[in-house]
């Protein structure tokens, strides 16, 4: 059983271990979120989250699309 500090800190170790860049679980939850969105949708993307109202799903392609915008911005 984990507790908050050793489920970080076990990511961390795996990140560290397999050379990707450091990540914490509400970036891991926030990355699953956003992909499960595009690909399923908001209404099942909120099922899988528990969010009792769809306006808290729907930050999480909000996000994604100011992210657009700045590599827009940077592409030019």
């Amino acid at each position: 059983m984990y507790t908050v500090a050793s489920y970080r800190r076990a990511i961390a170790r795996a990140c560290l271990e397999t050379g990707i860049p450091a990540c914490n679980p509400h970036g891991l939850r926030h990355k699953a979120a956003s992909e499960t969105r595009r690909e399923f949708g908001e209404g099942t993307t909120r099922l899988i989250l528990g969010h009792s109202r769809i306006d808290t799903t729907r930050l999480y392609g909000e996000l994604d699309q100011v992210k657009a915008a700045e590599a827009m911005g940077n592409i030019g």
